[in-house]
């Protein structure tokens, strides 16, 4: 394992020459987003074209967490979606008016994958699924019901956000002249990092952390570029003085990979290039009108952070396999590891920087023809039982990936459950391949010899394993082994009998050492179902990961230990639950409605969440609005039950940290998307300050008429 530095040393930086990138420019004038050589200023041709999938004023440009390019339509109100190579319309991304979204900023990325978009309008910060654009949470936004305390600290006009060398959340203030930051866990508000009116600031229009890590902002109204402290936030001088090289208005800033900044001035129309060190004007990088260029508003340079980095993450001192997508073929990628977040500039590459505090190598490989790899890594085992950071980096394209955040299991026996079947919400199916997966992370020796996956415990009930058909639609799938990284499998068998399906999955192995994995597929359905045609009515015999959270796993070890919890959420998946296995996770949160009992019917859809547990914990709430769809099933439906349902039709997430009286109380907002739904289960876990998560809460059930 060797640090970063000793890596750029070793490897000469493996930049002999900084690759040519284009420049991504956002044409407000002329609705398009057009495309520029970021050396030379020459016009390759337009990107997105003139109103392609309803583009109006454009005012910012993004690469998504898929690789795929968003962009926002400020004169529609909505954030689009191109294809990254071609720029062809894919698809509204965020619609216009979703979850109230009025006037929008800029876009950023958070926790959990999560798109972050800034409201000027209201002014807030909302949370979207970064893979499906779903709404999740208002990230940072003034609470209605505490009169007179603004949890924003004072937000009026969000112009941009930044993530900053500590790790945290920085907003632009536009019209107040100040820098708002935020912790990004908790989402509350710190302090004004920058003071209204420092050093002059009169328009925050953007910002960005420099390869010096202190922050620079565009002064709209004083046609500059300010640089502040990174740690006070202290003025430290005009970087781009007033005026400088013909400055009118700046909406954007960018650092090359030269390591250049670049300004968009949109009063000129042009694209302005400054010297990264010291703020000296270096002339005209795209001119006025080039490629019809009106009023630019955004830059984005190609290739930016689109490395992907994914699981299955394994135990400290284990071995363990790591995934890349997005690389370039034939080029090495190196894994960085720390135990906490940061901000480290790489020399040679412009303004890139490693999001992690003191990383060390931990795995390298080089990319296939496609750009896909794989990682032979050993997290060390000073880890164990704490929460890591993990991130890719390729070093001859300059690229990162996003940052893994990953808890570490303790020494001893410990597994990894996932239950992912891919799909959409309404299509995932755990019929699909390798939906199943279960990996032994145990790096003290011990073996696995059974796992048992109990059902009767998931979040929606009369869900069964229906290997023959005759439990749920007449689709039938047993047990089938898609891959096995030998787990020495001995056989399985089903226990529970319940309505011709059965509860739960048992699965014996001989030899399932440590890194060994399995994935499997098999058939799950509703009961309620039985007789009818794959794939049932609104397709309620796809039943995805999603809807098996909190479903039980035990897994027996040849030492005699036994480990048992729930699967829970994954991440932002909608289609998705999970496992990590092997510390001691703290008790399961209690849950309720206040006011009411479980289950209940109510007549309004805004209710308050209660959660209780230690002070201090984070909580995560997820709320399954649920439907129960027989139509055309023989008899109308098999043995239902009240407040019964067969197939989630929409999810929501909210978060909180329990306080001083032992709960929190979160609002929340019920949904009915049909007639056949508005049944809500929720599930809420909590996580201590080491990152480690419960088992979910006993299931709250609501009925909204």
């Amino acid at each position: 394992m060797s640090s970063i530095r000793h890596l750029l040393l070793a490897c000469g930086l493996l930049l002999p020459a900084v690759q040519g990138q284009d420049l991504l420019v956002a044409s407000s004038g002329t609705n398009e987003v057009l495309r520029y050589d970021a050396s030379t200023g020459a016009f390759l041709g337009a990107y997105v074209a003139a109103g392609s999938g309803g583009l109006q004023a454009p005012s910012d440009v993004q690469f998504g967490i898929d690789g795929q390019c968003l962009v926002v339509s400020a004169g529609t109100g909505d954030v689009l979606r191109y294809d990254r190579s071609t720029g062809a319309f894919l698809s509204n991304f965020v619609p216009a008016g979703t979850h109230g979204l009025g006037a929008i900023g800029r876009l950023g990325f958070g926790p959990a994958n999560r798109l972050l978009v800034a409201e000027t309008s209201s002014p807030r910060v909302l949370a979207f699924n970064g893979w499906a654009g779903d709404h999740e949470l208002d990230f940072i936004a003034d609470d209605p019901a505490t009169v007179g305390i603004d949890e924003t600290g004072g937000l009026t006009d969000v112009r941009d956000l930044a993530t900053g060398p500590d790790g945290r959340l920085y907003l632009a203030d536009g019209t107040s002249g100040s820098v708002f930051r935020y912790d990004y866990q908790s989402r509350h508000f710190i302090d004004r990092f920058v003071a209204p009116g420092s050093g002059g600031l009169s328009n925050a229009r953007a910002l960005i952390f420099g390869p010096d890590r202190h922050l620079y902002v565009a002064d709209a109204g004083n046609h500059a570029v300010l640089r502040f402290d990174r740690q006070s936030g202290a003025f430290l001088g005009s970087f781009v003085a007033a005026g400088s090289g013909g400055l009118q208005s700046p909406s954007d800033l960018v650092f090359s990979a030269g390591g250049d900044l670049l300004v968009a001035s949109e009063g000129t129309h042009e694209v302005l290039r400054y010297d990264g060190k010291t703020g000296a004007f270096l002339g005209v990088l795209v001119a006025a009108g080039s490629g019809g260029l009106a009023a630019p508003t955004a830059l984005q340079l190609t290739e930016p952070r689109s490395l992907k980095l994914m699981g299955p993450f394994g135990a400290a001192g284990a071995p363990t396999i790591l995934n890349l997508r997005e690389g370039r073929a034939g080029q090495t990628s190196f894994i960085l590891f720390a135990l906490a977040p940061g901000h480290l500039g790489i020399p040679g590459c412009g303004g890139l920087f490693v999001d992690l505090a003191n990383p060390f190598v931990i795995g390298s490989t080089v990319s296939n023809g496609v750009g896909w790899a794989s990682f032979n890594a050993v997290p060390p085992p000073r880890a164990s039982n704490l929460t890591v950071y993990l991130q890719a980096i390729e070093l001859a394209s300059c690229r990162t990936s996003q940052v893994v955040k990953h808890r570490l299991p303790s020494a001893g026996a410990a597994a990894y459950v996932e239950i992912e079947t891919g799909g959409s919400l309404k299509s995932g199916s755990t019929y699909n391949f390798g939906s199943f997966f279960i990996r032994n992370d145990s790096w003290g020796g011990q073996e696995i010899t059974r796992v048992e996956i109990d059902l009767s415990e998931s979040i929606f009930f009369d869900l069964v394993f229906d290997p023959t058909g005759q439990a749920g639609d007449s689709a039938s799938k047993g047990f089938t082994v898609d891959f096995d990284a030998g787990t020495g499998l001995l056989g399985h068998s089903y226990a529970g009998p319940h309505d011709l399906g059965y509860d739960s999955l048992l699965i014996d192995f001989n030899g399932f050492a440590n890194g060994d994995y399995l994935r499997f597929s098999v058939d799950t359905d509703p009961t309620s179902i039985r007789g009818s045609s794959p794939p049932g009515p609104n397709e309620s015999g796809s039943v995805s990961g999603l809807e098996l959270s909190g479903a039980r796993v035990r897994v027996f070890y040849d030492d005699g230990s036994v480990l048992s919890s729930r699967t829970q959420r994954l991440g932002s998946s909608v289609t998705g639950s999970s496992l990590l296995m092997g510390f001691a996770e703290p008790a399961a949160p209690g849950l309720s409605l206040v006011g009411l009992t479980s289950p209940g019917i109510v007549s309004s859809p805004n209710q308050t969440a209660r959660v209780s547990g230690p002070i201090g914990y984070n909580v995560r709430l997820l709320a399954l609005e649920g439907g129960l769809y027989t139509s055309g099933v023989p008899g109308g439906g098999y043995d239902l039950d009240p407040f019964e349902v067969n197939t989630v039709v929409a999810v929501q997430e909210w978060t909180g940290t329990i306080g001083t009286p032992g709960y929190v109380d979160i609002p929340i907002t019920l949904t009915k998307t049909s007639p056949e739904a508005g049944i809500t289960y929720l599930q809420a876990i909590i996580e201590d300050p080491q990152g480690r998560k419960s088992a979910p809460s006993p299931t709250w059930i609501v009925q909204y008429q």
